[in-house]
């Protein structure tokens, strides 16, 4: 088997000119069952790497405006059939880490980029927009929140978190999720959401 274009027609129709805009970039291509070598060899960060070079050029380029940037590999994870592999992405002044996925699903090669905000981002974002929502719960000016349990996606795109409130001898919980809405002149644009899961005790 063989694919059919590295990228193919369909994957370049596919793919937004500038994705400054958008969280990812998600592009395919299709395999030929009748034809050989269809799947590459992607065992590696740098075969990977390889293997997308052209794709990861132009979503760095299109996210950052940039045309000169350079990316260092930083870590990476295998769920299920994806790789998923982290970038330091540098250039124009500017400085994010960018997610790479590469997934094998049947007959089709499936690969996303996306800029990713740094660790605990999002936590921070999450107390940062819940607060308000909690002081007027709790009839409370000051609030702390602990953390109970913590999911974050694979692309880290998406947050989501249970965390308890505690303020004014009272105590509530709220269930929230975030996500990561674009990425524009360096900074990661993220909105979060949460409701109360009980009432405030």
């Amino acid at each position: 088997m063989q694919l059919v274009s590295r990228p193919s027609v369909a994957a370049k129709a596919a793919k937004p000119a500038k994705v400054a805009n958008a969280a990812v970039a998600m592009l395919a291509a299709f395999c030929v069952p009748a034809m050989t070598a269809c799947s590459p060899t992607i065992a590696t960060p740098a075969q990977r790497l390889d293997y997308l070079e052209d794709h990861f050029d132009e979503a760095r380029e299109g996210a950052m405006g940039c045309d000169e940037s350079t990316a260092t590999f930083v870590s990476t994870e295998k769920i299920g059939t994806g790789h998923f592999d982290r970038y330091r992405v540098q250039g124009c002044g500017q400085s994010t880490d960018f997610m790479v996925q590469l997934r094998k699903n049947g007959d089709w090669l499936t690969w996303a980029f996306s800029p990713i905000p740094p660790n605990g981002r999002y936590l921070q974002e999450l107390k940062t927009q819940l607060l308000n929502t909690a002081k007027f719960d709790m009839g409370c000016p000051q609030i702390e929140f602990v953390v109970l349990h913590e999911v974050i996606a694979p692309m880290r795109t998406g947050y989501q978190a249970t965390v308890g409130a505690q303020g004014c001898d009272k105590k509530n919980t709220y269930v929230a999720g975030c996500n990561l809405v674009s990425f524009t002149g360096g900074k990661h644009e993220i909105t979060c959401q949460g409701k109360a899961n009980t009432a405030p005790q």
